[in-house]
C-alpha cells in the first residue's frame, strides 16, 4: 500500500523508473489539499485515456476541482511536454490543471550559464532548470532561455531525495 489517498500502481517495471512514479504520487498525497491521487493505469481509467494516448504517470484531485499532474521521467522532458498537454486536453471539465511536477533522478552540470552567468543544469537533451526550478526549454539559442509551458503553466523539476 502507497498510501491512503494513493489509487493504483506503477506502470514502469524498471526499478529506478518505478521509485520515480512511487515519490512523485506520494509528493501529491502529502499535500493536504489534495483528496485523491491517481497512478499509473488508475489515472488512465479515471480519465477515460486510451491506451495509446500519452498520458502522465500521476494525476491528483486537489480542493476546489483543482487537478495536479506529475510524472516520473528519466531524461525525455518533450514527452513530459506532451504527457502534460494531452492530459489537459483530456481531463477538460473534471477540473482546472494548477500544478504541473516532474520528478528526475538527478540533473546533470552543464557548460551553458543563463543571463546571470549562473550555471545551468540539464533535466534531459535541450531541457534544463532555472533558477526557481522550473524546467527551461533550451532547444534554441541561449542565454535567454524560457519556462517550458503545458496547459498554460511552467513544470517545476523535483529531484529525488
Amino acid at each position: 500500500m502507497l498510501g491512503p489517498k494513493i489509487q493504483g500502481a506503477p506502470d514502469a517495471i524498471e526499478p529506478k523508473a518505478r521509485a520515480r512514479e512511487i515519490e512523485q504520487a506520494q509528493r501529491f498525497a502529502r499535500r493536504p489539499e489534495a483528496t485523491v491521487v491517481y497512478l499509473g493505469l488508475a489515472a488512465k481509467q479515471k480519465f477515460s485515456s486510451p491506451p495509446a494516448e500519452k498520458f502522465p504517470d500521476v494525476v491528483a484531485c486537489l480542493d476546489r476541482n483543482d487537478i495536479a499532474l506529475g510524472e516520473g521521467k528519466g531524461t525525455d522532458m518533450g514527452k513530459v511536454v506532451q504527457q502534460f498537454e494531452s492530459a489537459g486536453r483530456r481531463i477538460g471539465t473534471a477540473g482546472q490543471v494548477t500544478v504541473q511536477e516532474v520528478v528526475v533522478e538527478k540533473l546533470i552540470d552543464s557548460e551553458f550559464t543563463d543571463a546571470t552567468g549562473r550555471t545551468i543544469q540539464l533535466a534531459g537533451p535541450g531541457y534544463g532548470v532555472d533558477a526557481q526550478g522550473y524546467l527551461l526549454d533550451m532547444r534554441g539559442p541561449g542565454p535567454n532561455w524560457s519556462q517550458q509551458f503545458a496547459n498554460g503553466l511552467p513544470i517545476k523539476v523535483i529531484v529525488m531525495r
